[in-house]
């Protein structure tokens, strides 16, 4: 698992408003980040698989259901996803071989039968079937990235200041009472 997302509460005005605020205030406060932290990778895991443009495959509903929220220290917290699911969100668009023995062969072998795809892709059938790549002709796959990690975060940036007025009003009457 590798740390996707990191959100940390820092600043030295921050630290010197919680060092006047009473403790209750001060867990709340740290709290309500963390259930920020929870929100978006609710929201990571959602669009990971939820695509309209890209096939939902087995792989990819194992890996976003590992996405979870983690509480590092009192200011800081980790969305932890797999490698994988960080890899196709920032790679760059290239195109891939079809050789024997690889997993996107098969997977092209399945899903496509057509010459072309998507206007790049050239997947050249021999005359038994198979996915041909030899000297005169070679197979491959154009592949994008899938960006849902910035596109997540820039939706979930405006929930942040709820967030932290529910920890807020939560301290308050719980101070007051």
């Amino acid at each position: 698992m590798t740390a996707g997302v990191n959100i940390v509460f820092k600043g030295a005005s921050l630290k010197k408003l919680l060092t006047k605020l009473p403790d209750a205030l001060q867990e709340n406060i740290n709290d309500a980040g963390y259930q920020y932290t929870r929100k978006v990778s609710k929201a990571l895991r959602l669009a990971a698989i939820t695509d309209p443009l890209r096939p939902i495959t087995a792989d990819r509903q194992m890996a976003a259901a590992k996405i979870r929220a983690k509480k590092i220290s009192k200011f800081k917290s980790v969305v932890e996803m797999p490698h994988s699911l960080i890899m196709l969100d920032s790679m760059s668009p290239h195109y891939v071989p079809l050789k024997r023995g690889r997993n996107i062969t098969a997977w092209a072998n399945k899903y496509y039968g057509t010459k072309r795809i998507a206007g790049r892709s050239k997947v050249y059938r021999g005359p038994r079937g198979g996915i041909v790549y030899s000297d005169g002709v070679r197979s491959n796959i154009f592949v994008t990235p899938h960006k849902f990690v910035q596109k997540t975060l820039t939706k979930q940036r405006n929930k942040l200041p709820n967030e932290l007025r529910k920890g807020l009003t939560k301290a308050m009457q719980a101070s007051r009472a």
